[in-house]
């Protein structure tokens, strides 16, 4: 029976995994002024629209909550970091980046 719950995790997990990747091509997609702080906090939302929309279905899950937080940290600190070096949309950050980056 232990093994049904670590099948259940590893389907999540490579869930996970497919879900970053497809909100890394919308997010490569978001464009912003750099310039403009309005600009960049519409990034900002749509980026988390985006992570929330491909989660659902996840919502109150204790694995899924706290990487949903770090992943909308990552993409806004990496918008950030975009609109400081004065590019139009926010580079994708990947996968493995993602998960090693301290929020």
């Amino acid at each position: 029976m232990a093994f049904e719950g670590l099948d259940d995790q590893s389907q999540k997990i490579e869930h996970l995994q497919k879900v970053v990747g497809t909100i890394e091509t919308h997010i490569a997609k978001i464009g912003f002024a750099p310039a403009d702080a309005e600009s960049v906090k519409e990034a900002i939302t749509q980026m988390e629209r985006a992570v929330d929309q491909w989660v659902r279905g996840h919502d109150g899950d204790a694995t899924v909550g706290p990487f949903v937080d770090h992943l909308k940290n990552t993409y806004r600190k990496a918008i950030f970091e975009q609109a400081a070096a004065g590019h139009t949309t926010c580079s994708p950050v990947t996968p493995t980046a993602a998960s090693s980056r301290t929020v």
